[in-house]
Parts: C-alpha cells; sequence; structure tokens
C-alpha cells in the first residue's frame, strides 16, 4: 500500500500539491546550513506556496544582520 501524504506552505497553510494541477503547486526549500535552496517537494520537509514566495520577494533587501542593504551575503555588516 502507497504512503498518501499531503502539503501544506508553511507560511499561509493553504494545501499545496506537487504537479500544480489540483491547487497551488509546492514550492521545496531545503536549509543548508548558510542559505534556503530550492529543491523537489517531495524530497524535503518546508514548503511555500508560489503567493508567498512573492511576498517575500516584495519586502526590502536586507543584509544577514537584518539592516535593510542591497549587499547580502557580501555585505561588510558594518552599519552604524
Amino acid at each position: 500500500m502507497a504512503v498518501q501524504r499531503s502539503y501544506r506552505c508553511d507560511m499561509c497553510g493553504e494545501g499545496l500539491s506537487l504537479d500544480g494541477l489540483y491547487g497551488k503547486k509546492a514550492i521545496g526549500l531545503y536549509w543548508n546550513g548558510r542559505a534556503w535552496e530550492e529543491r523537489p517537494a517531495r524530497h524535503v520537509e518546508r514548503h511555500l506556496c508560489a503567493p508567498c514566495i512573492s511576498s517575500i520577494q516584495a519586502l526590502s533587501p536586507r543584509c544577514g544582520q537584518g539592516y535593510e542593504c542591497d549587499g547580502g551575503p557580501t555585505c561588510g555588516s558594518d552599519h552604524k
């Protein structure tokens, strides 16, 4: 007997599908120890839907210390 799994967005709780045919498509996220990376949804435990990903992308860029800047991971974090 096959195991049936259901997927939900970790932010909004909306039900997701792996192929996008029966609702919002699941986007799998994996923390590699330094940054998030996209992986196939069925291989990871964290999932977001496209509207939630888009809402995060719309936020102002921030450095690793939480300051608004465009330096990202290369930011020297010399914010005063």
